[in-house]
């Protein structure tokens, strides 16, 4: 994808900016209607960034990274059933996780959690020695 690495960086800035605003503004209890566009903010820019991994490549659900995102999705869909206190300590957890994650190295990242014979069925290798499989996991 052209420029790829721009728009990343552009979601990237966007949804660091919506997270720390919506956190800051749970945090001194600002009203919902304040709060709804930086939480819309906080997802569109998530999910972009999450579609640009998997256009580049779908393995990234099996591995750490991706299923991080899958948890940090779930923590997310959790906000509107709570309120206050507890809406809090999901964003914190979040932004725990998120920094952890960012932070690792790269090969705890893109740490596979696939069971090994799967991974061995749908690697690159075997796509390409084979012309029967045209199954690929790596591009959607």
């Amino acid at each position: 994808m052209p420029q790829q690495r721009l728009i990343l960086n552009l979601l990237r800035s966007v949804h660091i900016l919506s997270l720390s605003i919506l956190l800051g503004g749970l945090y001194f209890e600002q009203p919902a209607e304040f709060l709804w566009p930086w939480t819309l903010g906080v997802i569109i820019s998530g999910l972009g960034m999450f579609a640009i991994d998997l256009y580049a490549s779908a393995i990234a659900l099996f591995e750490l990274r991706g299923l991080t995102i899958l948890v940090k999705i779930l923590l997310l869909l959790l906000i509107p059933l709570t309120t206050g206190h507890l809406q809090l300590g999901i964003l914190f957890t979040m932004v725990v996780i998120s920094s952890i994650m960012s932070h690792s190295t790269r090969k705890v990242r893109h740490h596979n959690i696939m069971p090994i014979s799967f991974q061995t069925k749908f690697t690159p290798q075997a796509y390409n020695s084979n012309p029967a499989k045209r199954l690929s996991i790596t591009r959607l």
